[in-house]
């Protein structure tokens, strides 16, 4: 790059904002798209999170064997109050 006469570190720094602001702007619109509360008004159901291993699950990929919701992580139930 000296030969060439361009500046190392400006065009580091050019490549680190062109690649991480929008990718973080991308996750963070997933992010909120997916806690969003107009989810639940558009007739979708709420995620659930499990209390054994934290993770969020969707309402039709939770298994109920015997009317009891089971992780599909852990494979443990998940409590009626974790809802929402």
């Amino acid at each position: 790059m000296a030969r060439t006469g361009r500046n190392f570190w400006l065009w580091l720094v050019i490549s680190v904002f062109l690649t991480s602001i929008p990718a973080t702007i991308v996750l963070m619109y997933d992010q909120m798209r997916r806690l969003s509360p107009r989810r639940v008004a558009r007739g979708g159901a709420a995620p659930i999170r499990c209390t054994h291993c934290g993770g969020v699950i969707e309402p039709a990929e939770a298994d109920e064997p015997d009317g009891v919701a089971l992780c599909p992580h852990c494979h443990l139930p998940i409590d009626e109050a974790t809802v929402g």
